[in-house]
């Protein structure tokens, strides 16, 4: 049985939790498995305990991250599908459920307790090679792929476009947490950054509106109320 601390966590637990931190701060290669295990505070040989190695670790780290984004979107997720499947979706419906998934994002982007999964993301496409790419993968599937949809589903733009479309509007929120230090610079010292970075974030659901408004070809209105937490579960 797995050693467990006193938050009931067991060594594997630990030993991931760590992993996902210091991979999204230094990548793979500049992490040691020596690194890992005095951070998860274990034995190094817990590593070929519970791990074939620092590859298998790292994927475990993806697996965990890839799960909590599918959570994270299961909502929004399931409510495109039932509107998919239903064959007819107005463009209010699609509007709606499209600046839901970007609230979201911007939810993630600026908040603190995502930070590790975000650089981890990055990450992911600079680490060992491997045939799969979990978290991608559930981005694409939960956020993108549903986004580009529902764009289809309404008008008559192709998914090809659709698609670019959509990964311009993840992307460019999502680099707001990767490259945080830009915005931070962007906004001064820290006195009242609270309520700078709510208008940065209120700005960017602007934008999106307005780009989603365009390609649903609806009349233009102000953005709705950001939300500033993610439903559906936290990344680590």
């Amino acid at each position: 049985m797995a050693q467990k601390n006193g938050n009931g966590d067991s060594s594997r637990e630990r030993l991931i939790k760590a992993g996902i931190n210091l991979f999204s701060k230094y990548g793979y290669d500049a992490t040691s498995t020596r690194m890992i295990s005095k951070e998860a505070g274990v034995s190094l040989s817990a590593i070929s305990f519970h791990f074939d190695g620092k590859d298998s670790l790292f994927s475990a780290c993806l697996d965990l991250i890839a799960e909590k984004i599918s959570s994270l979107y299961e909502k929004t997720s399931k409510k495109t599908e039932r509107l998919l499947e239903n064959g007819i979706i107005s463009k209010q419906e699609a509007y709606e459920c499209l600046m839901e998934v970007i609230r979201t994002q911007v939810a993630v982007a600026f908040g603190h307790r995502y930070r590790s999964s975000l650089m981890l993301t990055y990450w992911e496409q600079t680490g060992p090679s491997r045939r799969d790419h979990p978290v991608s993968e559930a981005i694409f599937k939960k956020i993108e792929n549903s986004m580009a949809k529902l764009i289809t589903s309404t008008t008559d733009i192709p998914y090809e476009r659709a698609i670019i479309a959509s990964r311009f509007i993840n992307g460019s929120i999502i680099s707001f947490g990767e490259h945080s230090l830009l915005v931070y610079y962007a906004i001064g010292d820290e006195e009242g950054q609270k309520k700078k970075l709510e208008l940065v974030s209120g700005e960017i659901l602007r934008y999106c509106d307005v780009l989603i408004r365009e390609l649903l070809q609806m009349p233009q209105e102000n953005a709705g109320p950001l939300t500033n937490d993610a439903e559906g579960g936290n990344l680590p």
